[in-house]
């Protein structure tokens, strides 16, 4: 640690020991908090996102169906954690001595877009592997009961319909 002259010794001394014992200034705790917590949001609307859309039922929905069905997701994540990690990050910005070091709220929607369409496009990708494997075997699927489905056809007709609706959103 370098030594600040216009610093009190005492002060900079018992900061030294402090760091140098693993201790550090609650605002620092905060920080790793607020950013795990951003972490774990990010990986449940990837988790919540990719089971939404593997959902066995989901072709059968229409694109606004599955948007409100997101919708609801995402609602549930704002009633819940981005509140809560918000108010941390209020927490936060009233401590930290900096006014640089301060972080802004966490937006739930803007992450959302982004992996709802990371999401689609995984879903995009997994299907087009699908479909060249079933192009070489067979191009029907075999239901639990024996009946034959067109069900790959009929996502891939879904995706194409949540791609078009998305893109005319934007």
């Amino acid at each position: 640690m370098i030594y600040n002259p216009y610093e009190d010794f005492t002060t900079n001394k018992m900061n030294q020991i402090l760091v140098d014992g693993g201790f550090a200034p609650e605002w620092v705790m905060l920080r790793k908090e607020i950013h795990v917590s951003k972490l774990g949001i990010r990986e449940k609307l990837v988790i919540r996102c990719d089971k939404l859309l593997s959902d066995p039922k989901m072709h059968k929905k229409t694109p606004d169906q599955l948007k409100q069905d997101w919708a609801q997701v995402l609602e549930n994540f704002r009633e819940n954690e981005v509140k809560s990690l918000n108010k941390d990050v209020d927490k936060f910005n009233l401590m930290v001595p900096m006014i640089r070091s301060q972080i802004f709220h966490f937006n739930l929607d803007s992450e959302a877009e982004k992996v709802w369409n990371d999401e689609i496009v995984k879903l995009q990708q997994k299907l087009q592997n699908n479909s060249k494997i079933h192009a070489e075997e067979k191009p029907d699927i075999v239901d639990n009961s024996g009946n034959v489905t067109a069900e790959k056809s009929a996502i891939s007709n879904f995706v194409q319909r949540v791609s078009t609706y998305l893109n005319s959103q934007r």
